[in-house]
């Protein structure tokens, strides 16, 4: 078998593995850009709905409207944030 580069993904499991306390900031800060993004109603993530694919974020603004879409994935960045400061504390 030939050897090879470890690609990005691998170094970055193998970063947070060895630095445990930086999985939480990141889980952080993905959580405060998706409460920022549906508090202030970002055009580029809920997008014009033109599809009903629930697998994309354009399917869940025409499945259940923009303001519901909004809201769930304001909802969700609060999970994450609040997932991301015990990641931190237990991770101290």
């Amino acid at each position: 078998m030939r050897n090879r580069e470890p690609d990005i993904f691998e170094q970055i499991g193998a970063f947070l593995t060895k630095n445990p306390i930086y999985f939480g900031w990141l889980v952080i800060a993905v959580g405060i850009l998706f409460l920022v993004e549906a508090v202030i109603d970002a055009e580029w993530l809920f997008g014009h709905a033109k599809t009903f694919n629930l697998d994309k974020i354009e399917g869940w603004v025409s499945f259940f409207g923009r303001n519901t879409a909004r809201l769930i994935v304001g909802i969700n960045g609060l999970i994450l944030i609040i997932i991301g400061i015990v990641c931190v504390i237990l991770s101290w």
